[in-house]
């Protein structure tokens, strides 16, 4: 029901050539191909040639190996289907990450490439540099769950509620933002309590 358009799909002409690529240029297993499968359906219908390809060369180019392309594909397929994904790696270049630390980020959870560029991530970026040195800001991006992923309201408030009490530091930052603010609140009882 979610991409009933593989039913209707040649076996032989997209299918097998999917699962073929998979197989021998990442090492994808049986099981792996079943759980993609069930993950993101419509990746098997995405030529091999147009899309498969060239994404996984993007994968490479950012010194994955072959187990970590396989995890990035695993994690989020519909990273090799996103348009305009170099200008966010030229993006994250500039900010001073290495292709091999944007490729870390792919492998662990590459969902940050989907957030919009000027919107989302460049905006989140100044709003950072005004606290935090670049430094300090390629170390936040470079964490297992990266602070852009955090809604903008949320990061400011907590951001300006630790800075204004003395403990903004990029491991309490990392954390406060992961916490619920009922959490936040007991971790932080006297910011929170704070009426300023």
């Amino acid at each position: 029901a979610r991409c009933p358009t593989v039913l209707m799909c040649s076996v032989e002409q997209q299918l097998k050539p999917v699962r073929r690529f998979l197989e021998e240029e990442v090492n994808f297993t049986s099981c792996d191909l079943a759980k993609l499968m069930l993950r993101m359906p419509a990746f098997f219908i995405w030529p091999v040639e147009g899309k498969l390809v060239p994404g996984v060369r993007l994968l490479e180019s950012l010194d994955l190996s072959v187990p970590e392309i396989r995890k990035a594909i695993s994690v989020n397929p519909g990273f090799l289907s996103l348009k305009n994904v170099q200008p966010k790696i030229d993006w994250l270049i500039g900010l001073g990450l290495s292709p091999r630390q944007i490729g870390e980020q792919v492998a662990q959870l590459g969902r940050m490439f989907n957030l919009n560029l000027e919107n989302n991530l460049k905006p989140k970026a100044a709003f950072l540099r005004e606290h935090f040195s670049d430094t300090e800001i390629v170390e936040l991006v470079r964490r297992p769950i990266s602070i852009f992923r955090y809604g903008f309201p949320k990061l400011r408030y907590r951001v300006e509620l630790l800075e204004a009490h003395g403990k903004l530091s990029v491991p309490n930052l990392a954390h406060a933002v992961r916490l619920t603010d009922p959490k936040f609140e007991r971790r932080y009882p006297e910011i929170a309590e704070d009426p300023s």
